[in-house]
């Protein structure tokens, strides 16, 4: 057998050995959605304050959805670091809404809260368009999106809410085929256990 056999040989073996199962994605990510624009540079300009959103891909039902508020010490922020694991909520069943807000380089609080719960409102806004349940919307984060995670939930003074969110188009999405029905797994168990893996604080959003 000479050296050309032996690498065909080589390679049949080797489809043989290597069987990938295929399959279509669970869920999709669209990323660097505007929901809201606030002040900046001394209040002499505006930025444009953006969200990443991970959904499930059957759009026949409306989900609950997970806010996430990612940590950085109150002085930077990332809000697409956490995307990757972030999508185990995905597979169980969940939109899952990763927000910007200003830190303490760009904005005195309370403009990390007011731009939180302007995220909130512009999904509440946008629920069919995400197929959301606006009643099952939850906040979660890690170290200052903790804390903004409690405040979102306990912070319902109407100064907070300012801010006027943006009805932007996004990425065209094909309408849902057949009847509508809510989710019908448990969503407080799955939302409890995933809390517990990504070790962040969870609260029902108010605003």
């Amino acid at each position: 057998m000479n050296g050309q056999e032996n690498r065909n040989m080589g390679v049949y073996y080797m489809r043989r050995r290597i069987q990938v199962e295929a399959e279509k994605p669970q869920f999709c990510v669209t990323t660097g959605i505007t929901f809201a624009q606030a002040d900046a540079w001394f209040g002499n300009t505006v930025q444009d304050l953006k969200l990443d959103l991970i959904y499930p891909r059957d759009n026949t039902r409306k989900y609950p959805c997970v806010v996430w508020i990612c940590g950085g010490a109150w002085i930077q922020m990332d809000r697409s670091a956490h995307l990757a694991y972030l999508s185990v909520l995905a597979q169980q069943g969940f939109v899952v809404a990763s927000v910007e807000y200003r830190t303490s380089n760009e904005a005195k609080f309370p403009a990390p809260l007011q731009d939180v719960k302007a995220g909130i409102r512009y999904l509440r806004a946008h629920a069919d368009r995400f197929n959301i349940d606006p009643d099952r919307i939850g906040v979660m984060g890690e170290s200052a999106g903790g804390y903004l995670t409690c405040m979102a939930a306990l912070a319902t003074d109407p100064v907070y809410d300012v801010g006027e969110i943006w009805n932007i188009p996004v990425p065209y999405r094909p309408p849902a085929r057949g009847t509508r029905r809510p989710i019908s797994a448990d969503s407080s168990t799955v939302i409890r256990s995933s809390v517990r893996h990504l070790r962040s604080p969870f609260c029902w959003a108010k605003t």
